[in-house]
């Protein structure tokens, strides 16, 4: 989870840093980055293919023989053309990927890096809170639809860490300010002011 919120906050600095320097459209951004997605792809899926799976059933794909593999392209194809539900479903992902990319990258040019990050945590904490109402209303009667743990303590902890998050952002990119934690508006909009001169 460290590695993970580490790599992201780079990914977003180095995005913001590329907008910066260089004059970039988001949707042009999205088009270099799903090139070099496929790349990736088409290097490391072969060799994913024809290693066998060490983790549990839920985390391999089978082949039609019944061994586990870390991925199997064949049977994805095989699943989405016997599932129109599937067919359906896959290019509309395609889609909603592709606006959430670029919407997230426009952001980051026109905003900065910091408010992204803030529009992820809240697009986190509206599906965390989704997740919880389907579970405690559909999920009675249905276990498919049990998608959270219902747990009294869990909830507060998580409640209580998702709230730390939004305000530490709120007071970092001082969208919020308290007397004592922030320095006055008048210093801070001088110390910008010399900043920008410096860098011209």
């Amino acid at each position: 989870m460290i590695a993970s919120l580490t790599f992201n906050g780079f990914f977003y600095s180095y995005e913001q840093k590329l907008f910066n320097n260089y004059h970039i459209e988001p949707i042009q951004m999205v088009g270099i980055e799903g090139v070099f997605g496929i790349i990736y792809c088409l290097i490391f899926i072969p060799i994913l293919t024809f290693i066998p799976c060490p983790f549990q059933d839920s985390s391999c794909v089978f082949n039609t023989a019944g061994a586990k593999f870390m991925e199997r392209p064949e049977m994805f194809f095989k699943e989405v053309g016997n599932s129109t539900f599937l067919l359906i479903m896959v290019p509309l992902e395609i889609l909603a990927v592709g606006l959430f990319r670029t919407n997230g990258l426009a952001v980051t040019k026109y905003v900065n890096a910091l408010a992204r990050s803030l529009l992820n945590m809240t697009k986190t904490v509206v599906i965390w809170g989704i997740g919880i109402i389907v579970t405690v209303t559909a999920g009675e009667s249905n276990k498919m639809y049990q998608w959270e743990k219902i747990n009294a303590w869990g909830i507060v902890v998580q409640s209580v860490g998702f709230v730390f998050l939004v305000v530490a952002t709120l007071l970092y990119n001082e969208n919020i300010r308290i007397p004592f934690l922030s320095e006055p508006i008048a210093k801070s909009i001088e110390e910008k002011s010399l900043l920008t001169e410096q860098t011209v």
